[in-house]
């Protein structure tokens, strides 16, 4: 699996601005989609709550690196990607994984 991070990492590090900007978003936007799960059918409510945050903490963290791009401020995508492996993304992960 450490494989497989570092090499996707790799393609990642190896986009341009404008080609990171879309992976983001399209990855955000999927985000929501999938955060849909959570909620309570028929109502208003959500069913699962922690799983919910997990999604608005990774969402977050996506947003964050796409505002960092659109300002023209670096972005370190394997720093932003070593915090989130030790942190959000790990829970959002268990959390969905638990759903199925």
């Amino acid at each position: 699996m450490e494989h497989e991070y570092t090499n996707l990492l790799g393609q990642i590090s190896r986009l341009s601005s404008a080609e990171l900007a879309q992976l983001l978003g399209s990855l955000a936007f999927e985000l929501t989609i999938q955060a849909r799960g959570t909620y309570a059918a028929g109502s208003s409510g959500v069913q699962t709550s922690t799983t919910l945050r997990a999604f608005n903490e990774c969402e977050h963290f996506l947003l964050g690196m796409l505002r960092h791009l659109l300002f023209r401020e670096e972005v370190d995508v394997e720093s932003w990607c070593r915090v989130s492996r030790r942190s959000q993304t790990t829970a959002l992960w268990g959390a969905t994984s638990a759903r199925r």
